[in-house]
């Protein structure tokens, strides 16, 4: 079991930003391989991370920081 401590992050090259025009974007990547429990998911979520399948990531760009995650109780 993976804990925040121990897990590593991957960032993606710069590229073009999906919600703002003109803007640049790099994603911060989970490793894949990490075993991710659902104690691990809170903390990751409570720190902006989003889930596609098996892959958790959230935005990492440099100059910019526009876009907040939010989480709405349905």
């Amino acid at each position: 079991m993976s804990n925040l401590r121990t897990l590593v992050f991957f960032a993606t090259p710069a590229h073009e930003c999906s919600y703002l025009p003109d803007r640049e974007a790099t994603t911060m990547f989970v490793d894949p391989r990490a075993d991710v429990d659902k104690k691990l998911y809170s903390q990751l979520t409570a720190l902006g991370f989003r889930r596609s399948g098996s892959h958790y990531y959230r935005p990492h760009c440099e100059h910019c920081n526009a876009c907040v995650p939010v989480r709405l109780k349905v």
